[in-house]
């Protein structure tokens, strides 16, 4: 039978830290990693939208042809430099995800983390980690999951010189705006991020024990 549900919540914005910080819990600390756009990337990759054009001269032709999903997806597997390679998966999956189901129910993504994460805890899964919490109802998923007794806790990961991304799609308008509990500076090393990761989960951990 699992323990008491530490359930670690991560936002930031883009190249700030967030996957790095998720990556560590899970190989260090062996938490289990979720995301409330999981569902959604799944959606795309059977929907195999056009992301990207490739355009070459064929003797005096010009041709473009176009790129699908699941090719960009060989060429790039991370899904930070997939998203970076091409923009319009990016804008493809918050275009979905907000003006798509979203719209039509906000609480469409947290249901089915809340269905999944409580399939994982009967299955003895007792440290999560979610690493994009982006919307204000996912923000209160975790502050109401701390009224339940849940172990649960928001952290903002923060990269000095990284810059704040131009963009001005709602999923990226609430970073530090969620009632975060931990700030994580980001500001050195891989190394010095995984030790700073370490102590701030210190606590949590023997909570949860």
């Amino acid at each position: 039978m699992a323990g008491k549900l530490t359930l670690i919540g991560l936002t930031g914005y883009k190249q700030h830290g967030k996957s790095s910080v998720a990556d560590h819990l899970v190989k260090k600390h062996s938490f289990t990693r979720l995301s409330f756009a999981g569902p959604l990337k799944a959606m795309a990759d059977r929907i195999n939208p056009v992301v990207g054009i490739h355009a070459y001269q064929d003797g005096d032709e010009f041709v473009a042809e176009p790129i699908h999903l699941d090719v960009a997806r060989e060429l790039h597997p991370n899904e930070g430099e997939l998203k970076e390679a091409y923009p319009l998966y990016r804008l493809f999956l918050q275009r979905l995800g907000t003006e798509g189901l979203r719209e039509i129910d906000d609480l469409f993504w947290i249901k089915l983390l809340d269905a999944e994460l409580g399939s994982l805890y009967k299955a003895g899964v007792s440290r999560v980690v979610i690493d994009d919490a982006r919307f204000p109802n996912e923000g209160e998923y975790f502050h109401a999951g701390k009224d339940e007794g849940i172990n649960a806790s928001l952290w903002q990961v923060t990269r000095p010189g990284a810059g704040i991304p131009d963009d001005t799609h709602a999923s990226e308008a609430y970073v530090g705006r969620l009632g975060e509990e931990r700030h994580l500076k980001n500001a050195g090393t891989i190394e010095e991020l995984h030790d700073l990761v370490d102590a701030v989960v210190a606590p949590y951990l023997n909570e949860g024990n």
